[in-house]
């Protein structure tokens, strides 16, 4: 396993409290069992709203990563928007090597999935993969992945 460094991990979660801050207090989890699914709701809703789309939620990612390991921070946009062509040392950079995310497919159920965690919303995996429409063994790599990112470590 890859150790991050705290200020590395710090610096990853604190990227995303501020990219999710706003919508995160739309989301009351206070409520009674039964408006629970009305906010469950609301809270992917916002996510669909913020992210439309897959180039939308690369743009995001891109945002948060934004260099090459060459150090060079201008790149040839691809068409799929999850690679660039670094215009320093002509690499091609994938924007989630290297990160929870790396080989994911379904980059938009992994974030929806992040989405609710950070919205207070603590289900188990089985609920999870129902909220998100992954099959229960990928739910379950993934909420291990971000165990492991809580913990300050990246599998390998």
């Amino acid at each position: 396993m890859i150790r991050l460094q705290s200020e590395e991990f710090n610096l990853f979660f604190s990227s995303w409290l501020e990219l999710f801050y706003p919508f995160l207090r739309l989301v009351d989890t206070t409520l009674l069992e039964v408006n629970i699914m009305k906010s469950l709701q609301q809270a992917l809703a916002d996510f669909d709203v913020m992210f439309p789309d897959k180039k939308a939620i690369f743009s995001a990612l891109w945002l948060l990563r934004g260099r090459c390991s060459c150090g060079s921070i201008e790149f040839v946009v691809k068409d799929d928007g999850r690679t660039r062509r670094c215009k320093g040392c002509k690499s091609r950079v994938s924007v989630t090597a290297g990160t929870v995310f790396d080989r994911v497919r379904k980059i938009s159920a992994w974030l929806r999935a992040l989405w609710l965690l950070a919205s207070g919303f603590n289900m188990s995996a089985a609920q999870m993969s129902k909220a998100v429409g992954l099959c229960l063994s990928s739910t379950w790599e993934m909420m291990q992945r971000f165990r492991l990112l809580s913990l300050g470590e990246l599998p390998d």
